[in-house]
């Protein structure tokens, strides 16, 4: 029970990515199903085949349906849930020490699942759970049908507990509405900044974030936000290692903290039960297309990308950002490469342009992975040989790679950002073909 409030229940935001719909304003449905199972909760107790029904098959809906449908059926779960609390609570208090401490075991057990699904190739014996989030969540629902009585006498009277409930929901909702107006209120839309429209000129930067991590193991968003405004905030944001949906980052959103206080458009990347490590993009311009891809992964973790397609001023330029795997996954690496390099040819054949920002997990120049996205058409921000690869140290680059087609590269820079995170950025400055401006 624990373990379902926590991970889906202390952001209101969880349920949103982890299906892969849009935070703002749906929300405020989550919200508002955990009220309604509270409220429920205090006239009936919960407690029969029909309710086990219900879990069931919510849970599976937000597994395995589509978006829409699995937000939806994300809040029957999380509201079911909620309505159970009661007699959670009246079970607690008369629980004994062995008891309560075995619940303490299986929250954590929960909490390492929750990673292991992802980090399997990190943890002993991590095939087991390898993109096996359903399995957890099925295993501790199983749990809860298990356990919990179906009677029992109440610790409350039920008229007791319905005004004590109808009080509690009524005090969170003194709290949570004007939390809301505020939120709507100060809610604003992208602000899409015409900078430079007559030359044609763009900026775009890619990062590898580690979650929002600094080196004090805090999640450190504002100094994050520091770190792009010190950029000098790019129009175009390429963000990796950034699903944050997840109970070792407390389930903070780092991806709409710096949108909204960018005010810049956001793509998230794949929904948590993807189970990758997240890739985000950021823009100053709206987005036309977003497709989240997952590339061939068929030994280590799986490879996020997003193919976003943004309008700058009238202009359509494709952006791929994406996070190849480790080096230990050698086949894993060069699928992910060649999959990408085809996807690169396939928008060549209409003068896509393109800019590629990611990690692809390979020295520059020499080694078969860099080769193969030479290959495909793109052009290394940092040519060898060249007076611009000089400058900045371009054979001790830290995997992170920014290609191009169909577009001018003014300038380019690269900073290490050790202080929040052990990796670097990368800055380009672009402008368009002057045909199309």
């Amino acid at each position: 029970m624990y373990f379902f409030a926590v991970a889906f229940g202390s952001s209101a935001n969880v349920i949103c990515r982890f299906v892969d719909i849009d935070v703002f304003p749906n929300q405020f449905f989550v919200l508002g199903s955990m009220i309604v199972g509270a409220l429920l909760s205090s006239t009936f107790i919960p407690r029969s085949l029909m309710w086990d029904l219900l879990l069931v098959v919510s849970l599976s809906g937000m597994l395995y349906a589509e978006p829409q449908l699995a937000f939806a059926s994300g809040c029957v779960f999380i509201g079911a849930v909620t309505a159970l609390w009661p007699v959670a609570a009246d079970i607690l208090y008369a629980a004994s020490p062995i008891s309560f401490a075995l619940g303490c075991l299986g929250f954590l057990a929960g909490c390492f699942a929750q990673v292991w699904v992802v980090a399997y190739n990190f943890v002993p014996g991590g095939w087991l759970l390898r993109e096996r989030i359903d399995l957890v969540l099925f295993a501790f629902l199983l749990c809860i049908i298990a356990t919990f009585p179906r009677s029992y006498l109440p610790a409350m009277k039920p008229s007791a507990r319905g005004i004590y409930l109808f009080l509690l929901v009524l005090a969170v909702g003194c709290v949570v509405i004007p939390i809301a107006q505020n939120r709507f209120e100060r809610h604003e839309p992208p602000m899409e900044r015409n900078r430079e429209s007559e030359s044609g000129t763009f900026t775009s930067m890619i990062w590898t974030t580690h979650f929002g991590y600094d080196n004090h193991g805090w999640n450190n968003f504002k100094a994050a936000l520091s770190l792009i405004e010190d950029a000098g905030t790019p129009d175009i944001i390429g963000l990796l290692e950034t699903d944050t949906a997840r109970l070792f980052t407390g389930n903070r959103d780092m991806i709409e903290y710096l949108s909204e206080n960018l005010h810049y458009y956001s793509a998230y990347g794949p929904e948590t039960r993807k189970s990758t490590w997240g890739c985000a993009v950021l823009s100053r311009y709206p987005f036309v297309h977003v497709e989240n891809l997952i590339l061939p992964s068929p030994h280590g973790e799986l490879a996020c990308m997003v193919d976003a397609v943004v309008n700058i001023n009238g202009t359509h330029v494709n952006f791929l950002v994406t996070h190849f795997g480790v080096w230990e996954d050698k086949e894993d690496r060069d699928r992910q490469t060649e999959a990408t390099a085809e996807l690169v040819k396939e928008k060549d054949k209409d003068g896509t342009h393109l800019i590629f920002m990611g990690y692809i997990t390979a020295p520059p120049y020499r080694h078969y992975n860099y080769k193969k996205m030479v290959d495909s058409g793109l052009i290394d921000s940092l040519p060898q040989g060249t007076a611009l690869s000089r400058r900045w140290y371009s054979t001790d680059r830290w995997c992170q790679y920014i290609f191009y087609k169909n577009v001018e590269m003014g300038d380019f820079a690269r900073k290490s950002v050790g202080h929040i995170s052990d990796t670097e950025w990368q800055k380009a400055w672009w402008t368009l073909p002057a045909s199309v401006h």
